[in-house]
């Protein structure tokens, strides 16, 4: 008896290995490089190396389309620069809506931030890089109409705030210091161009929150910066490159955006894929190779699983 039921357990034992190995080879991840689109209902992946210069780099997103933009990777390699000739060299993101560039395959109702009931933004991060290679931001250009016409305001709010760009905040017109989903804000503007920067005042890293950014356009109006009837049209999350290696996981993403009336039905967003993606061909950068993030599902719970069917198979 004691014989059969090893028999019973190795059968089981092996189906479910067989099943398990068949989940993870069926979440091989996507890899999008340099200026190519990934679509998916409101939400576009892509990397802009729009300063690159004449650097040698390598960078990459890797994704799942199961279950994107939540647990994507950015990876990136790029040459240390000069203190004299520090820059940005690119922004990787994920959008969502339209924030001047392609449209996504379900767009979003835009409206003038004063008429906006609801904007939040949560996100679930690992940030794996040297302290001073890049920015993580929300970015977004507030512009004159309903389709995107031309920035009249940029918006950036840090989530990693390097040395770097403190020495460009700094130089920046104070606006003032404001607390918003519990974090103490310092606000600054460039006037030569409307560069709007929201910085965590102590300077710390956040790699999970929910952002209010609806309460932070009221503050701005409060503050006479903006006067309520720019359009927001969607926003960016993401990576400003500048120099070192590292990866960024997202792990998960979101936004809440309810309307005021009157409109049509309020536009929301949780992460989920309401349409088969789609994406559009381009050329994979080599090296660095995209560790990805683990496949999606109870991996965890089915190693122990395993592991139990395996004590008993031996005992």
């Amino acid at each position: 008896e004691k014989r059969r039921m090893k028999g019973v357990y190795l059968l089981f034992f092996i189906v479910v290995g067989l099943l398990y190995v068949g989940s993870v080879l069926g979440q091989n991840p996507i890899v999008i490089g340099d200026n190519t689109n990934y679509f998916s209902g409101r939400w576009i992946g892509y990397l802009a190396p729009f300063n690159k210069g004449n650097a040698t780099y390598s960078q990459y997103l890797s994704l799942y389309n199961s279950t994107f933009p939540n647990n994507c990777t950015f990876g990136w390699s790029w040459p240390t620069q000069k203190v004299t000739e520090r820059r940005i060299t690119g922004y990787n993101s994920l959008t969502y809506g339209q924030n001047g560039g392609a449209q996504p395959q379900q767009q979003i109702t835009p409206r003038q931030v004063s008429n906006i009931s609801t904007l939040t933004l949560t996100h679930d991060t690992a940030m794996n890089f040297s302290a001073d290679g890049v920015t993580a931001i929300y970015d977004l250009f507030l512009t004159g109409a309903p389709v995107f016409n031309g920035r009249l305001f940029e918006i950036e709010v840090f989530i990693h705030f390097p040395p770097f760009a403190q020495y460009y905040f700094y130089g920046c017109k104070v606006i003032g210091n404001v607390t918003i989903s519990g974090i103490n804000w310092m606000v600054r503007i460039d006037t030569n161009i409307n560069d709007i920067l929201f910085a965590p005042a102590n300077l710390a890293d956040i790699p999970t929150a929910t952002i209010d950014l609806k309460a932070m356009y009221d503050w701005l109006i409060q503050q006479k910066v903006l006067n309520g009837t720019e359009w927001y049209t969607g926003h960016q999350f993401g990576i400003e490159t500048s120099q070192g290696s590292g990866t960024f996981l997202v792990k998960s993403v979101s936004v809440n955006y309810v309307l005021d009336s009157p409109t049509p039905s309020p536009s929301s967003s949780t992460g989920a894929i309401p349409s088969s993606p789609s994406s559009s061909t381009g050329a994979i950068p080599p090296s660095p190779s995209p560790a990805g993030p683990t496949s999606t599902g109870s991996a965890g719970s089915l190693s122990s699983f395993l592991s139990h069917f395996l004590k008993r198979l031996i005992q």
